[in-house]
């Protein structure tokens, strides 16, 4: 009974172009990072994450493959992964670069929707 359930609402949330909240939550982590990204932040946020590159200041020879996605440490507690600080650059770095690299951020918030939603749904 509660997969028929759960099967109605992803179909409901699919007929309607719904998100359900977790992945709204990580649409709207996406959005942030991109704001962070392109310098849409407070002067608060800026320093707040580094980029794989830039670990290693002093190696200019050193290219990354994914030298433009954020460092995230790796965490003595699984708790913390939940955190902000942890987990909203980790939802950035599993996004496709074709997305990323968009920079109108309405046509990043449309193509990030469909994303997230071909995730759900295929």
């Amino acid at each position: 009974m509660e997969l028929v359930i759960e099967t109605l609402h992803f179909l409901i949330f699919d007929k309607l172009n719904i998100m359900p909240l977790k992945t709204l939550i990580e649409y709207n982590a996406c959005i942030f990072m991109y704001d962070y990204n392109y310098g849409h932040m407070s002067e608060g946020f800026t320093g707040m994450w580094i980029r794989r590159r830039d670990l290693y200041p002093g190696d200019e020879a050193r290219h990354l493959r994914n030298g433009d996605d954020f460092h995230v440490p790796l965490l003595k507690y699984q708790y913390l992964a939940k955190h902000p600080l942890f987990y909203f650059p980790t939802v950035w770095n599993k996004l496709p670069n074709e997305i990323k690299f968009i920079e109108s951020r309405n046509i990043f918030k449309t193509r990030l929707k469909s994303y997230l939603m071909n995730l759900l749904f295929d």
